[in-house]
């Protein structure tokens, strides 16, 4: 089932691998978790081991400083013969109930607002561990394009953030973007901070006249796209199959210091 309140702009993802987790508490009443609205992605995780060490509830509020960001909640993966997992639109569980007390694999939703309220109750009353993981996606759309096949022309004077469409929500199928970005005397610098591509079908071309970027799938550039002149055309591209996350990239220029 998908869910779907209002415009999405945070994501989190319940994931099982365990690379990069932040360790969250289980504390009375609950544990506040301010995002951090500069990153991508942040991955948390709360683990209990043995009896005594399983509260009966455990509770957590992710909120963010920005108000125009929301939450969207994705893949819930928890052993169901052990606990439950219950989310709030809003500061508490007094709000309203986005799902209700879910427990499926694979299973998709969505919240809204700057603030998830997140309740994980513990079913067997002779559970020995309980494992939940989490990963936040943050952002908004800032991909300036609302129409299917609509061309930006930009004139760079400052950095510019720019998103796929619906980011980080899924972008849209059979959906073409183009950008032009025009600097008045300084080359052009293309930075990624997150990928999330159809492999292969969808992708973000980058082209300024010499060389070409194509991008697709999820393994970000190691190194800023840097254009040979003042000038670049970008394009976003996905087909009408799978719908992925997209990409968020800095916009900037860029002048060579002095040798």
């Amino acid at each position: 089932m998908y869910l779907m309140k209002r415009i999405v702009n945070i994501f989190i993802f319940f994931i099982t691998h365990s690379a990069g987790l932040t360790t969250l508490s289980c504390i009375t009443p609950y544990e506040i978790i301010d995002l951090d609205i500069d990153a991508v992605s942040n991955s948390f995780q709360y683990t209990a081991i043995g009896t005594l060490n399983i509260s009966p509830s455990c509770a957590w509020l992710f909120q963010s400083s920005d108000p125009t960001m929301t939450i969207f909640v994705s893949n819930v993966n928890i052993d169901c013969t052990i606990a439950r997992v219950a989310f709030f639109d809003g500061p508490s569980a007094n709000v309203s109930s986005i799902e209700g007390a879910v427990c499926c694999p694979n299973c998709t939703g969505a919240a809204a607002v700057n603030q998830l309220y997140v309740n994980y109750t513990k079913e067997a009353t002779n559970a020995t561990a309980m494992d939940f993981q989490i990963t936040v996606l943050i952002g908004k759309d800032e991909s300036r394009c609302t129409t299917n096949g609509f061309v930006n022309y930009v004139q760079l004077t400052n950095d510019v953030t720019l998103t796929s469409p619906n980011f980080p929500s899924l972008y849209p199928i059979n959906f073409v973007c183009y950008y032009n970005f025009v600097h008045v005397s300084s080359r052009i610098k293309v930075t990624f901070s997150y990928l999330d591509l159809e492999d292969v079908f969808d992708y973000v071309d980058i082209y300024d006249g010499k060389s070409t970027l194509k991008l697709h799938g999820t393994t970000i550039p190691e190194k800023p796209f840097l254009s040979e002149g003042p000038h670049i055309s970008l394009k976003f591209f996905s087909d009408y199959v799978v719908r992925q996350h997209g990409f968020k990239a800095l916009i900037s220029s860029f002048k060579k210091a002095p040798s």
